[in-house]
């Protein structure tokens, strides 16, 4: 068996070589090779609220670093660019190897970060749900290369009776889970809980791309 699957904990799951390593070089050649692969600013990767430029906002939760990167939409409701169906594979062989079936696919978001100043090992992006919606869906955080930064997964849940978690003014969650990125490595769990990107450190990039969905 080439891949290996970690049930860590209800619902979450580490699935190392997820996609064939054909498929994971692949995409790196993709994204990081000569093929001019479309980037675009985004200046809050946390936090969806809008922020003068060169500013930190202040969270009562010191850890959060939240500073700019870079993202990429394929896919939102439909597809946005013309590399959607080739990041969809990633989900068709996600399936073959964990036997969960996609069902409505709600969105890829590919992002791209890089150190930032006063950033350490310690630290994370603003804690956030993908969407706030009360019905179910999972998260899959896809690892293309071996980076640092941690994703965090948190022990708080979204609950449509409270609202979101705004990490603007609500003190800091408790940390549940940190994953390492690792090329070829899948971690699924589900899309109502709280969690983290990362900026990293002793790497000059850490790229994921994010897969929301719903499961049959």
């Amino acid at each position: 068996m080439d891949y290996k699957i970690s049930n860590i904990a209800d619902e979450i799951l580490i699935i190392e070589n997820v996609i064939p390593k054909s498929f994971q070089d692949g995409i790196i050649d993709k994204l990081q090779g000569e093929n001019y692969f479309p980037w675009f600013t985004i200046h809050r990767v946390g936090n969806p609220l809008a922020f003068p430029r060169g500013t930190t906002p202040a969270y009562p939760d010191k850890n959060i670093t939240d500073d700019v990167g870079l993202y990429h939409l394929a896919f939102d409701s439909e597809p946005k660019s013309v590399h959607f169906e080739f990041f969809r594979m990633v989900l068709e062989f996600f399936s073959e190897k964990t036997g969960i079936k996609i069902g409505k696919l709600m969105r890829i978001r590919l992002r791209y970060t890089h150190p930032s100043i006063a950033h350490d090992d310690t630290k994370y992006a603003a804690p956030h749900v993908d969407f706030s919606t009360s019905a179910p869906y999972s998260t899959l955080v896809y690892y293309v290369d071996d980076s640092d930064g941690d994703t965090i997964l948190f022990d708080k849940m979204y609950e449509t009776s409270q609202g979101p978690f705004n990490p603007l003014f609500e003190e800091p969650l408790t940390e549940l889970l940190r994953v390492t990125p690792k090329k070829g490595v899948g971690l699924f769990f589900n899309g109502h809980r709280y969690h983290a990107g990362n900026y990293p450190i002793k790497y000059s990039t850490r790229i994921v791309i994010n897969f929301d969905f719903e499961t049959l």
